[in-house]
């Protein structure tokens, strides 16, 4: 009974058109960025505290953020882009651990 679910599934992913974003041209070139970053709810409460960094090497840049959650749980998420004419997305990398994940 699964067969006919997935060979339907698989003849619509092969006819839909590729999805494409717009790219984004470059106008200034990213640089250094160090920040310390609060994420709080709607009520104004704390849920977790982090940190932004972003550093630039010739037309890559790397960002990282990092968010510590009250329970002990972690977000951290590792961006590189390159920045030649339009930005472009080499490589991204997300690990959450902990309770709230």
């Amino acid at each position: 009974m699964r067969a006919p679910y997935s060979l339907f599934a698989s003849a619509i992913l092969l006819l839909a058109p590729p999805l494409m974003a717009e790219q984004v041209l470059v106008r200034y070139l990213e640089g250094r960025i160090h920040g310390f970053v609060v994420l709080r709810d709607l009520d104004d409460n704390i849920l977790a505290s982090g940190e932004l960094t972003q550093l630039a090497n010739g037309n890559r840049v790397t960002t990282e953020l990092r968010f510590h959650f009250k329970d002990g749980s972690i977000h951290e998420e590792t961006a590189v882009f390159s920045q030649r004419r339009t930005f472009q997305l080499l490589t991204y990398h997300l690990v959450q651990k902990g309770r709230s994940v």
